[in-house]
């Protein structure tokens, strides 16, 4: 069990500060089995998948999920939040998860790019290869063709491979392999917000946030920037 700060008062505003690397998130769950009638398994799989990959960007430090089993006749809310059914057999998000970890295990987050409006991408280090996740942030949206360039592997969000080095993107993540050191996704990625993209904020409160530039190219990178809000 990890034990956490004691808060600290400030006026009316209690503050518990955590370092980056002890931030978690709790309550991941996938809910067809209490609610069929507003979800279905394969959207439970997708969104909380890239779940995982933005609060491994993110820096989170663990994501857990919310229950092992469902509940025999789930009436609630997370009386059909498990991994697994309550015949103990395993949800299909199990496979996905399995898929994340066996191809991200030890990932540290390099940046993030937009194929296509409507679209997102993270790029990660793992060892010593680049690996990219993206997605369509809407399933209603056309999907969008992506190249993600010679040599790239690409799989589905159950780690199924997939043919050649274009895909196109869902709801569900693809990943891709081997990214070349030169791709134009990477060139993207060299552009962050600096600051934690987990915020701990309360209303009236204000919030520092910088963007950085690390180029990893052999070439030199030049963009404009532009903030709207």
């Amino acid at each position: 069990m990890k034990s956490i700060p004691r808060p600290k008062v400030e006026g009316e505003v209690i503050i518990v500060a955590l370092p980056p690397d002890e931030q978690w998130t709790a309550d991941m769950t996938a809910i067809v089995s209490a609610f069929p009638e507003i979800t279905h398994w394969e959207l439970d799989n997708e969104y909380d998948l890239n779940a995982y990959v933005m609060h491994m960007a993110a820096g989170i430090a663990k994501s857990f999920w919310f229950w092992h089993f469902d509940s025999k006749e789930p009436k609630a809310f997370f009386d059909g939040c498990g991994l697994m059914t309550a015949k103990r057999e395993a949800k299909p998000v199990m496979a996905t998860l399995a898929a994340l970890t066996s191809i991200l295990p030890l990932p540290e987050y390099v940046g993030s790019f937009q194929p296509a409006p409507g679209t997102m991408g993270m790029v990660f280090r793992q060892n010593d290869k680049l690996v990219a996740s993206a997605w369509m942030i809407r399933g209603e949206t056309t999907s969008v063709e992506v190249d993600f360039g010679i040599g790239a592997k690409l799989y589905d969000h159950y780690g199924n491979p997939l043919p050649g080095s274009k895909a196109c993107l869902s709801i569900a993540p693809v990943y891709a392999t081997d990214i070349a050191e030169n791709s134009p996704w990477l060139r993207q990625a060299a552009y962050a917000i600096a600051s934690h993209d987990l915020q701990q904020a309360s209303i009236g409160e204000t919030a520092r946030v910088v963007v950085s530039g690390t180029n990893r190219l052999d070439t030199l990178v030049i963009a404009e920037h532009f903030f709207s809000g």
